[in-house]
């Protein structure tokens, strides 16, 4: 029997993904795994470009990670749930609701550059969503989850049932979302603010 749907009415920020991106038993034994094979931490994870809807009003930061045993692995076929294929990287994806709307809050945005800390103060207050295109994150309940919150690029409704007992209650990330949450986003901030900028000068 599947677990009941439930809506929250609110949204994630970066806080909430933080406190929620501690790696249940299970997905901590396949992290260590990844890190005996040379892959610890964000030593997998690049960034690869920007995305931007200016009509709605949000930017998406686009990162790739390296699978944990082989040079390919099955991955969902965003925006398409139901499809499948296979790839030699997994993408992630950040979402920042409101990007330009905080953005005008910081005094000549559009005449100077913005600074990374500007970047950084608008990634803390601003309400996220996320995606990866890992199995994981898909069918072991992640997705679900953060759907919940309106937090999900590409919702899903189908709650789990037999991979949640292998998952805490509050893990709401797959292990290469929390790694970015957690490290990569402050190595690559420099990066983002440097796509931020190049677009603002278009």
């Amino acid at each position: 029997m599947r677990q009941q749907y439930i809506k929250f009415f609110e949204d994630l920020r970066l806080s909430d993904l933080k406190q929620h991106a501690g790696l249940s038993d299970f997905t901590t034994y396949w992290k260590d795994e990844r890190h005996a094979q040379g892959y610890s931490g964000t030593n997998g994870i690049k960034i690869k470009m920007m995305k931007v809807n200016r009509k709605k009003d949000y930017i998406t930061f686009v990162f790739t990670s390296i699978p944990t045993y082989s040079s390919k692995a099955i991955a969902v076929a965003f925006p398409d749930v139901e499809k499948k294929k296979n790839v030699k990287t997994y993408t992630q994806e950040l979402r920042i609701l409101d990007f330009f709307k905080w953005a005008e809050t910081k005094p000549g945005y559009e005449e100077k550059e913005m600074t990374w800390k500007e970047i950084k103060e608008i990634l803390n207050v601003a309400n996220l969503q996320v995606a990866c295109n890992c199995m994981s994150f898909q069918f072991q309940g992640f997705n679900a989850i953060v759907t919940m919150f309106d937090a999900s690029i590409y919702p899903e409704q189908r709650m789990p049932t037999r991979w949640k007992k292998f998952h805490n209650d509050d893990s709401f990330l797959c292990k290469h979302l929390s790694i970015l949450i957690t490290s990569a986003l402050n190595i690559y901030i420099n990066n983002m603010t440097s796509m931020v900028n190049k677009y603002l000068k278009k």
